[in-house]
């Protein structure tokens, strides 16, 4: 009888200790291992506005046939990272930065509205890097230079993108491109459709580095969730020369993004250019923490001492 309380009382406590269990939060040190700042639990990397290029998926005269695969690459430094109700920043002088390339299968592009898929035959990569503060955001430089804390693989993608301008061109005519008007028009007059959208990721997580992520990603099965939304012309950041190392190729024989390339070559195909302000969390599978782990240990123990005295009886 006793047993059976004992054996009662165990499951019970796990059952009331559920609500200890980790979920969507992971420990991570914002100066690596070693480093002044404490390691804090974070549920959410905040990015500032950053660069999205969707390379050669605009046609020269007309929309290319929907199913076409394009690659898109991204680039963005962070603002915070987040707990709940609280905000952490960088160390200073220091930055973390991320990079993405995958491919995706459009439909309706270079029409009023288009979608995307995650084109799942091509490679593809996310990575999160920790480093001196220099991106710069007029060249898009600097953003893959620092040392790499996690890199993962992209498994599945939605987007949509709503060209205004092309929809209700009397509304939402043409702009230039850089809005960011506090330092001018780095781009040298390139105009642009007005767009928005909307873009999420989710990315297996392949590699971190123990020295920021205390947390063990692999073994918990984290899994990131990347949220985005994506709008062109750029009016807070500026739109970068180059994108993971990718230049822009402009529609309208290289004066307006969002437009037909507009050449005499009939293969051309040119690219489009977003503004992409995203924010990742982490998807942690349901492990008990140690002291759950060490509560339940000491039941079992328990439960095992009683019934080696009942034997003995």
């Amino acid at each position: 009888m006793k047993l059976k309380k004992l054996a009662l009382g165990i499951v019970a406590g796990m059952t009331l200790s559920s609500g200890a269990f980790a979920a969507n939060a992971i420990m991570f040190d914002m100066d690596g291992a070693g480093g002044a700042f404490a390691p804090q639990l974070i549920d959410t990397f905040d990015w500032l506005p950053g660069n999205a290029l969707s390379i050669g998926s605009v046609g020269n005269f007309a929309p290319l046939p929907d199913g076409t695969s394009s690659q898109l690459v991204y680039q963005a430094s962070l603002a915070v990272l987040k707990f709940g109700g609280n905000t952490f920043f960088a160390p200073p002088g220091k930055e973390f930065t991320i990079q993405a390339s995958f491919w995706q299968s459009g439909a309706g592009v270079g029409s009023a509205t288009a979608v995307f898929d995650l084109d799942k035959t091509k490679p593809s990569w996310l990575r999160i890097f920790f480093g001196d503060k220099n991106a710069n955001d007029k060249t898009g430089l600097n953003y893959g230079d620092g040392t790499k804390i996690l890199e993962g693989t992209v498994v599945s993608q939605t987007a949509n993108i709503t060209n205004n301008t092309i929809r209700r061109p009397s509304d939402f005519p043409a702009q230039g491109l850089d809005q960011k008007l506090d330092d001018g028009d780095d781009d040298g007059g390139v105009n642009s459709h007005q767009t928005t959208g909307s873009s999420e990721l989710s990315v297996k997580v392949d590699f971190t580095d123990p020295s920021f992520f205390l947390s063990d990603i692999k073994s918990l099965k984290i899994g990131m969730e990347f949220n985005s939304n994506l709008r062109s012309p750029f009016n807070s950041i500026n739109p970068s020369d180059s994108v993971v190392g990718q230049t822009p190729v402009y529609g309208g024989n290289g004066t307006m993004n969002g437009a037909f390339c507009g050449t005499t070559d009939p293969n051309k195909v040119c690219d489009f250019h977003t503004l992409a302000d995203g924010n990742n969390t982490f998807n942690v599978a349901a492990v008990p923490e140690p002291a759950s782990l060490a509560l339940l240990g000491l039941g079992l123990g328990a439960l095992g001492l009683g019934a080696r005295r009942r034997k003995t009886k």
